[in-house]
């Protein structure tokens, strides 16, 4: 049914809800309630101090865990469960790092008399993820430890047109496919071998791009946000990219474009050749 109007069939409209830090304490405190009843447990305020356990010297009460309404923030590494907490507990209490991993043990944090969170340790589900270059790419698995590049490469090169990477790191990358049609999207080792050409990342004795130094540090970059990666939400066709705009190139740049599709169609043929 069409919105009525006004900001009381904001909620009806959609199924997502957008609460500031108090109001998500006072909801999940509601959901572990309804749990608590669904499943039989006794409510905080159900104990009295009789039943509550008592210290190892004896000389206080103190409250179980048990005894609180229990909710954990339970998912993937580096998606913001542990910044999630700090910000509804309205301090740091948890640490907090961009590398994957960073929470080794469970934590629990008392935010009141009755609630409690806890804090897990980051899980990682191969059998949902379809592939380990998109767990890479999603910055679940860390870069440092990375040994196999070329898969998660592989994806970023059909993710990002080549504009994407030549307006970003200011490079010149083959932009024609051997009969001259322009291309959208080239090969990984294209775009690795034009950064490291540029940045001077070559490899001691042969002089060679560094096509693993410079694919961890496109992958970094990808994974940090600073190489742009946008599509529409499900269910919604993504815009068509436009033809590319050439310019931004000097002749120069033009140029050293020639030399690099003359070079990339020589490959070509001798692979075909071969």
């Amino acid at each position: 049914a069409p919105a009525r109007g006004g900001e009381e069939d904001i909620h009806e409209e959609f199924t997502c809800r957008v609460m500031n830090a108090e109001e998500l304490v006072s909801a999940l405190e509601a959901m572990g309630r309804e749990c608590c009843v669904a499943s039989g447990r006794r409510l905080p305020e159900e104990y009295d101090d009789d039943s509550r356990s008592v210290t190892s010297m004896g000389s206080s009460a103190s409250r179980h865990q048990s005894e609180y309404i229990m909710i954990g923030f339970v998912g993937y590494p580096n998606v913001g469960k542990s910044s999630t907490i700090n910000a509804l507990l309205g301090r740091k209490r948890v640490g907090v790092t961009s590398t994957p991993g960073k929470t080794k043990h469970f934590q629990t944090l008392i935010v009141s008399d009755s609630l409690m969170l806890c804090d897990c340790p980051g899980l990682v589900f191969p059998s949902v993820v379809s592939s380990r270059a998109e767990m890479v790419c999603g910055g679940i698995l860390p870069l440092n430890a990375l040994r196999d590049h070329v898969s998660p490469m592989e994806l970023l090169a059909r993710r990002i047109p080549r504009q994407v990477f030549e307006e970003t790191y200011n490079l010149v990358l083959p932009d024609r496919l051997p009969n001259g049609k322009e291309r959208t999207y080239i090969t990984w080792q294209e775009i690795t071998a034009g950064y490291a050409v540029s940045r001077g990342m070559l490899t001691a004795g042969t002089g060679q791009p560094d096509h693993h130094t410079t694919s961890i540090k496109l992958l970094r970059d990808y994974v940090t946000g600073k190489l742009r990666f946008c599509h529409a939400p499900p269910g919604i066709d993504d815009v068509a990219a436009g033809p590319v705009d050439p310019s931004h190139r000097t002749s120069a740049d033009q140029e050293k474009a020639m030399t690099l599709n003359q070079a990339a169609a020589a490959a070509e043929a001798k692979r075909v050749a071969g």
